[in-house]
């Protein structure tokens, strides 16, 4: 799911092998809608990693960091947070540490998904008690920022969110005895051929491919 992604642009491949990729998006609505691939380039030997250059536009619809702005005061060596957001996102959880009273770092145990920008975000501290040995909410005045989504400009920002299909030739050749298309999250020769093959699209390697196959993911 792409976010916040307000202009047609290009899209890059990152690869220490492979060359000559070319490919451009249309972007409406805030979302990425359309992939065109105008050179699938060749000699890619491990999978590529993707990148656009559009700053502002944001992959994923998870929790991807945090800034600790004041760490509060007092607080309890070890406690929880959760964080939600107004437009129905759930299921962040971390664990924290403090140093001296204030808030040091989190420990993530689950991103969460459906969060969509940082403004509309909430959060909960709660610190263990270890007199009364229970949990009670935090109150050290503590400031937080939580940032949504993965930079789109860094090297493996688009990964999660183009639905590039990546396979070798040779295993093209072996697998394969039809054009492809695009079948729900798969590509298959054929509709009958759908239930044989559900490798995700990006834990494959693109070469030589002989047709764009792509599909964002939104």
């Amino acid at each position: 799911m792409t976010r916040r992604c307000n202009r047609n642009g290009e899209v890059y491949m990152v690869s220490d092998t492979g060359s000559d990729f070319r490919a451009s998006y249309q972007a409406e609505g805030g979302s990425i809608r359309d992939v065109t691939v105008h050179s699938h380039g060749h000699g890619f030997l491990t999978r590529p990693q993707l990148m656009i250059d559009d700053p502002e536009c944001r992959c994923g619809s998870y929790i991807t960091g945090f800034k600790i702005i004041y760490g509060g005061i007092g607080l309890t060596s070890t406690g929880s947070i959760t964080v939600t957001g107004a437009e129905g996102g759930r299921g962040y959880m971390a664990t924290f540490t403090t140093v001296n009273g204030s808030l040091a770092d989190f420990n993530v145990l689950v991103r969460g998904s459906g969060y969509v920008q940082s403004s509309t975000l909430s959060w909960q501290l709660r610190c263990f008690n270890e007199t009364t040995v229970t949990t009670d909410d935090c109150n050290g005045g503590e400031n937080l920022v939580f940032f949504v989504g993965r930079s789109t400009v860094e090297t493996g920002g688009m990964d999660l969110c183009l639905g590039f299909a990546f396979a070798t030739a040779a295993d093209i050749q072996v697998r394969f005895t039809a054009p492809l298309f695009y079948v729900d999250d798969v590509y298959s020769s054929s509709t009958e051929e759908k239930e044989s093959f559900h490798e995700p699209l990006h834990e494959r390697i693109q070469m030589n491919l002989t047709k764009p196959f792509t599909k964002p993911l939104r």
